[in-house]
């Protein structure tokens, strides 16, 4: 403490290690771009700075990331005041433990880790292999529990199928493109290479229109179904009601992908479309709606690839 006794020199809870207890907060203040994040080891036995970080990110709708070397790794999908509705098994912030709350106008959010009582022992850790791991107080065993990873396939892996591709980690290969899509590097593809992605083989039909010098034919555009995905990263948030929301990315040639949560409201995507896997355990029903050059309005699909 200061001369007074009140003002502090250094908190621990402002520059945490690799642990994640109660009442901690990970934060990005975007005003002054100081930050509040977990920081891997280099090893098990070695705690100077590793690989990893976990941290906070706004975007443009809330959530939490790991970083390996300051490039994206991992990430929860947006907070919708209830859940991280990227996240599988994380049911309920009273669950779990983490919420997302406004702290002050020049730090937006910040995540904290609270629990409403005092019976659950928990805390998180960021190992040198870049798992978040949620360990929690077994009384009858003795021990700490492994309750949650953040890793459990190379699906959690940011952008593992590149733009456009789709995870998922019952099939074989893991690897598959968007309906409508084919690989951008089949050789690479055929080695187990899927970074390069994906792309559109038939240009949507407002993109032919605008090409052509003619404003008409949004409509022939349509929007294939995907239920239960991991949305996509980048999206931006819209103010419209979910009536409306199809609308509004239809207005908008550039806009590729429409969803709406009612915690979250209308988000829409435009650009490639990356870090996209079904959430097969999901208790949430979420529905993505991905545009592409076809007639009619909604055609319900799982866009996997026969």
């Amino acid at each position: 403490n200061g001369d007074d006794g009140a003002s502090s020199l250094w908190e621990s809870f402002e520059d945490p290690s690799n642990v994640f207890i109660e009442t901690m907060k990970i934060s990005t203040d975007v005003k002054k771009g100081r930050k509040v994040e977990l920081k891997s080891w280099k090893s098990i036995d070695d705690p100077s700075d590793g690989n990893f970080s976990l941290g906070f990110e706004p975007f443009n709708i809330p959530e939490g990331i790991i970083r390996k070397k300051n490039q994206l790794y991992f990430r929860t999908g947006p907070w919708n005041g209830y859940t991280f509705i990227g996240l599988i098994n994380m049911y309920t912030s009273y669950l779990q433990g983490f919420v997302v709350v406004a702290d002050n106008p020049q730090q937006p959010y910040c995540m904290t880790h609270e629990f409403y009582t005092d019976s659950i022992l928990i805390y998180g850790e960021l190992d040198s292999q870049g798992k978040f791991i949620e360990r929690r107080w077994d009384a009858g065993k003795g021990n700490w529990i492994n309750k949650y990873s953040s890793y459990q396939t190379d699906c959690d892996v940011y952008g593992y199928c590149g733009a456009f591709g789709i995870c998922d980690s019952s099939k074989q290969p893991i690897c598959s493109c968007l309906k409508r899509f084919k690989p951008r590097n089949i050789e690479e593809w055929s080695r187990g290479n899927w970074s390069s992605g994906c792309f559109r083989t038939t240009p949507l039909q407002c993109q032919r229109d605008n090409n052509n010098g003619s404003g008409a034919g949004q409509g022939d555009d349509g929007f294939l179904e995907m239920k239960n995905m991991k949305v996509p990263v980048f999206r931006h948030p819209s103010s419209v009601s979910n009536g409306e929301c199809k609308d509004q990315c239809m207005k908008n040639c550039s806009c590729v992908t429409y969803a709406y949560d009612d915690g979250i409201g209308c988000m829409l995507w435009s650009g490639d479309l990356i870090d996209i896997s079904p959430l097969a355990e999901s208790i949430f029903t979420f529905v993505c709606h991905l545009r592409n050059s076809i007639k009619g309005n909604i055609l319900r699909s799982l866009l996997l690839q026969q």
